[in-house]
């Protein structure tokens, strides 16, 4: 490769790399994108490039062109981890079967990298192989165990395998370090409704509300978390939000919680604990956090 027998041509790339970082980490995910597009022009089969071009993609909401750019730098065969990681997380957002080997051997390479560790645990716990998603995430905590995400994705582990009571226990943990993560918030609420704590995941999930006002689906949840606490202003207040979401639940759902909430407590609840509530966690802990 280019970077590999020109001196100057390695410069240049880093600059460009390290300009798209520093662009990401403002949130200027379009300009990142845009940055190293640049680069792509001269380093165009470049490992760490293709899988941040990827990355940036992704963020930019490029639709399709960040799977194109992880399958082409898959293609160069890179053994570097720290390119290895982000890639294989990259293939597994788009389920293709590639991630499990790419990871598994970020992990076996760089087994004291936490990051390695803790993208394998998280993709085999969502191929619902449980036990060995928890040895690797307990290793992860072991290298870092002030990362919050790392107690998250333990959290998600546990409740694929049922066990509510230590992922809700989890989720709190990670929310001490990050108490205003609303995607966390709504999973921990959940989680405690799982393990029949349904007053303190009402709490919860009230307060996942104010974090996730763009998120239609959580504000139902929130609304049926309401009604079942009697919080009545609070519950119809969080059914308008939903219809207003810039993300908005199908409107046969918004119909079926409008109507429990006007059947009243037992209604609200029994949609809730029995049907939405279990739902939306199945599907939400599918989700990359």
């Amino acid at each position: 490769m280019e970077s590999e027998e020109n001196p100057s041509a390695v410069t240049d790339l880093q600059e460009w790399l390290q300009e798209a970082f520093r662009l990401s980490d403002e949130g200027q995910w379009e300009e990142a994108f845009q940055v190293l597009r640049d680069a792509e022009s001269e380093h165009p089969r470049d490992p760490a490039l293709l899988c941040m071009l990827g990355v940036a993609a992704d963020q930019a909401g490029v639709g399709g062109l960040g799977y194109e750019y992880y399958r082409r730098c898959l293609d160069e065969q890179p053994t570097d981890p720290t390119v290895l990681v982000p890639l294989g997380a990259g293939l597994a957002q788009y389920d293709d079967p590639d991630a499990e080997g790419t990871l598994r051997l970020a992990a076996l390479s760089a087994p004291e990298m936490a990051a390695a560790r803790l993208e394998y645990g998280a993709y085999l716990a969502r191929e619902g192989m449980i036990d060995l998603a928890l040895e690797e995430l307990g290793a992860a905590r072991r290298l870092s165990p002030e990362d919050p995400r790392v107690g998250r994705e333990i959290a998600v582990a546990l409740l694929f395998a049922g066990r509510a009571e230590e992922g809700a226990d989890e989720l709190e943990r990670s929310l001490s370090l990050e108490p205003d993560e609303g995607e966390v918030l709504l999973l921990h609420g959940l989680a405690l409704l799982q393990a029949n704590r349904l007053d303190d995941g009402a709490e919860v999930l009230y307060r996942a509300g104010d974090a996730l006002e763009d998120d239609g689906e959580a504000q139902l949840i929130v609304a049926l978390a309401c009604a079942t606490q009697e919080w009545w202003d609070q519950a119809w207040n969080a059914l308008s939000r939903a219809d207003l979401a810039a993300r908005q639940p199908p409107v046969e759902v918004s119909r079926e919680v409008e109507e429990a909430l006007e059947g009243g407590v037992d209604d609200a609840r029994s949609l809730l604990e029995d049907h939405l509530g279990p739902s939306v966690l199945r599907e939400r802990l599918r989700e990359r956090l």
